[in-house]
């Protein structure tokens, strides 16, 4: 599955300083999820993630686990990232 999501305004919040250990988080999630991820790359203002699909996991769920749990560790990353949505 290849799932894109982009910042809210496309705004550009994801810094290349905080890059490297988003997509590890990300990974986290999707691994947590059954989810193996098999690439992840981010842009400033969208996130691409291609990972194998768990037959355990709706796709909503993953994505929603993925976003509200990638969301919420990025807020505490930094006072810029407060109002990342």
């Amino acid at each position: 599955m290849h799932l894109v999501w982009s910042t809210q305004n496309r705004h550009p919040f994801i810094s290349r300083d905080i890059t490297m250990d988003l997509e590890r988080y990300l990974a986290g999630i999707f691994r947590h999820m059954d989810s193996g991820p098999i690439q992840i790359g981010t842009a400033p203002n969208h996130v691409h993630c291609l990972v194998s699909l768990s037959k355990n996991y709706a796709l909503k769920d993953v994505v929603e686990s993925v976003k509200t749990g990638s969301s919420t560790w990025l807020k505490t990353q930094g006072s810029e990232f407060y109002k990342f949505y």
